[in-house]
């Protein structure tokens, strides 16, 4: 993020902006929160905290700011809101916050039938 743990909603939509220009809208999406309700420190929390290669351990828990409103899923709405203000279509919109990953599901399960 451009400005480490100052930045904002709108930094976070700006690098998500750049990562579709090199690889595409197709192939990016923004995932559910899948620790929201585990508590910290927890097994899994410790689990999702490693580099999931070599098992080291990354960066200290809250050492790290989440930017807001990227915390609880409840107040994800923001985000749409910010791409809406950044001038993305709402096709781009929801292939990034949910078709994408529908669609990555769907290829894995329809390849394992």
């Amino acid at each position: 993020m451009p400005k480490g743990n100052e930045s904002t909603i709108d930094d976070y939509v700006d690098v998500v902006d750049y990562v579709i220009s090199l690889i595409g809208e197709d192939l990016v999406g923004i995932g559910s929160d899948a620790s929201e309700g585990h508590g910290r420190p927890s097994p899994f929390m410790e689990w999702c905290n490693r580099d999931k290669g070599y098992a080291r351990k990354m960066a200290p828990w809250g050492s790290q700011k989440v930017v807001k409103p990227l915390g609880p899923l409840a107040d994800r709405e923001e985000l749409a809101v910010a791409m809406a203000k950044k001038g993305w279509s709402s096709t781009k919109m929801e292939k990034v916050l949910g078709l994408n990953w529908m669609a990555y599901l769907e290829t894995i399960f329809d390849s394992e039938a």
